[in-house]
Order: structure tokens, then sequence, then C-alpha cells
């Protein structure tokens, strides 16, 4: 087979693209904290993927769309099955939805969260030092945090969420790309890293709205600045 496409970074592309179908499995058998592992398991491996397709300078046509593919699964379809699965839970302990069907289309908006994803994967796929959006990983990693937030998550809150996270995706903002590893990018990731820890320290769970609006502010002060 070609060697374009027996490489360690499709090996691990691969290893991404199945982390995200079995979340699916565990989210759609409601084993709600083992699908969470495994969509951070195809983060990892997402960027092991990139790192090594750079490293070793074996990036293809075959391995970007097998990424793209991946990515949409493990980032896009995975977290809105979570988000519906959340959703069609609040619906049910409401009295006002008792129909089966009404709860289940009700809930199929959160799907916009993977028309977003598809839309930033097909659009901004040849980024190195910046993102337009945050990235669908990103996105991704917030959504599974909210089963563990300690406060009551309704309606409005999930709404709010989906459709935030979904234009944060798609808006056309430079978001700063740790992928490419020099000083700058080193001097950015640990000022988010220490920020991080303080917030996740305050405010545990509920930290990670607070970390993505951080991430956000620091690459626009970064990128207006020309420090990277």
């Amino acid at each position: 087979m070609n060697s374009k496409i027996l490489n360690i970074a499709n090996f691990f592309t691969v290893l991404n693209l199945l982390c995200g179908l079995i979340a699916i499995v565990f989210f759609s058998n409601g084993l709600v904290n083992f699908g969470c592992l495994f969509i951070i398991f195809a983060s990892f491996f997402d960027f092991l993927d990139g790192y090594f397709a750079r490293k070793l300078n074996i990036s293809s046509d075959f391995g970007k769309q097998a990424d793209s593919l991946s990515d949409m699964i493990s980032f896009g379809v995975a977290p809105a099955i979570l988000l519906f699965d959340i959703t069609k839970g609040i619906l049910k302990n409401n009295l006002d939805y008792t129909n089966e069907i009404h709860i289940v289309l009700t809930s199929s908006f959160v799907f916009i969260y993977s028309v977003a994803a598809l839309i930033r994967l097909s659009l901004f796929n040849n980024q190195s030092t910046h993102f337009n959006g945050i990235p669908s990983p990103v996105a991704a990693l917030t959504v599974i945090l909210l089963p563990f937030v300690e406060f009551e998550i309704n309606l409005i809150i999930i709404s709010c969420y989906v459709f935030i996270l979904s234009f944060l995706m798609i808006m056309n903002l430079q978001i700063i790309s740790i992928k490419k590893i020099n000083k700058n990018t080193i001097y950015f990731s640990s000022i988010l890293l220490v920020l991080s820890i303080f917030l996740i320290v305050f405010f545990k769970f509920t930290a990670v709205p607070l970390i993505l609006a951080s991430y956000i502010l620091l690459s626009t002060i970064f990128v207006k600045n020309e420090y990277l």
C-alpha cells in the first residue's frame, strides 16, 4: 500500500476516529463518563497526528482528508450526541414535554453544533500558526465537561452553550494555534496554563467557559501585538 497512507501520522488519525466512534457508542448507551474519556483520547491522538505529520514532513492529501473526517466524527458528531442526550434528559424532567417524538425533535436543535463543526473543518483546514475561530477539539473538550459542572443545567444554559460554541467555531477571528512550537507559542501556552490552573482551583469544572474566554482574549492580544 502507498507509503502516504501507511505512516505514523495516519495511524494516529485512525486512532482518533476509533475513539470518536467508541465515544458515540458510550454516549448512546448512557455511559457518559467513558464517552467523555474517549473524546479526550481522540483529542490527544489528533494532536499527535498533526505533530508527526509536520515533524516528519509526511503530510499528504489523503492524510488531510482523513484527518478532517476523523475530526468531524470525534469533535463534531460525538459531542453533539452528548448534547442531545443531556437536552433530552432535561426535557423528560419537564412536565410540559411528555411526548417522546416531541422530545426528540426539540432536542435535535443541538445538531447545529455539528453543522458548525462541518463548516469549520471545511473552510479552515489549512492553518498552521493561527486558527479562524476556535478549533473543533477545543469546542469538544468544552462540551464534555458539561456533565460534571456543579450547578443544574437547564434548557436555556444548554441552548446558549450550543449557539455560542457554534458561533465561536466559525467566526472570523484569529485564534493562536500551539501546534507549531516556538518561543512565542511556549510563552503563550505558559500564560494560558497558569491562568487555567488558577481558574480551575477556584471554579473547578465551571472554569471551562472562563478558560475558553481567556484563550480567545489572549489570542486576540498576541495577534494584535504580532507576538506570533
